[in-house]
Order: structure tokens, then sequence, then C-alpha cells
């Protein structure tokens, strides 16, 4: 069997993390949730300590947002930093918000609120042969 595929959750709303976490059986998708931060500052700590898989964050965040970390993240030198899919997931759905998350360095922008199948299906798109 493969390792599990592992996530870095970002979202400075503790419900959004916890919901997170509780309502998709990760393990049962090929998943792990190494992490479940509330700003950019420690998702980028926890990419340092951890290298996920995928990230999935929040883009307005206290601290540091989903977008600076997105950009450090792929500045660092690890070797899957220009690869690793970083997903956004906020409630800022507009164009604008859109380009900004792809300019930064995101793979894909999701809209909140996110129906667990969504995240998956969109997490899936990103794993190939990982899972």
């Amino acid at each position: 069997m493969s390792q599990p595929v592992k996530v870095l959750i970002a979202d400075d709303e503790q419900i959004m993390r916890e919901g997170l976490r509780l309502t998709i059986d990760w393990e049962s998708y090929g998943f792990s949730v190494i992490g479940a931060v509330s700003n950019g500052e420690k998702a980028l700590r926890l990419c340092e300590e951890e290298t996920p898989d995928l990230v999935i964050t929040d883009i307005r965040m206290p601290v540091m947002s989903g977008l600076e970390a997105a950009r450090q993240i792929r500045a660092m030198s690890r070797t899957d930093a220009q690869t690793v899919p970083i997903i956004a997931m906020t409630a800022n759905a507009y164009e604008e918000d859109v380009s900004q998350s792809l300019a930064a360095g995101m793979n894909a922008h999701l809209a909140k609120p996110i129906e667990p199948q969504v995240i998956l299906d969109t997490l899936a798109g990103y794993i190939g042969s990982k899972n």
C-alpha cells in the first residue's frame, strides 16, 4: 500500500479547520492531515518541517495571508517547492480573487462553503500517481 498523501490545512477559523478534519474521512481516500494551522506563518513553518504533499489554505488570515504563504512556499529551497499543489479555500470568489490566488502560485481556488466531495475531487486531480 502506498504512503498516505500528507495534507496541510491553514484557516484562521477554528470551525473550518475542525470541520474539514471531521467531515471528510481523509484516511479512506489515502490522505493524512499532518496539520491544521491558523495562519500562513504557521503553514510556512510546517511546510519547512513536514513537507506536505498538498496545502489547502484560506487567503485572508492574520499574521500572514494564504497568498503570502503560497509565494513563500514557492520560493523555498525544497525540491518540490514549485510543484506542491496549493489550493485556495476562501469566501472570496470574485474573478480578481482567483487571479490573485493563481498569481501567488496557487493551483486552484475553491469558494466557501465547499462540499467535502468537491475538496476530495480537487485534491485527487493533483495527487496523480501518489495515491
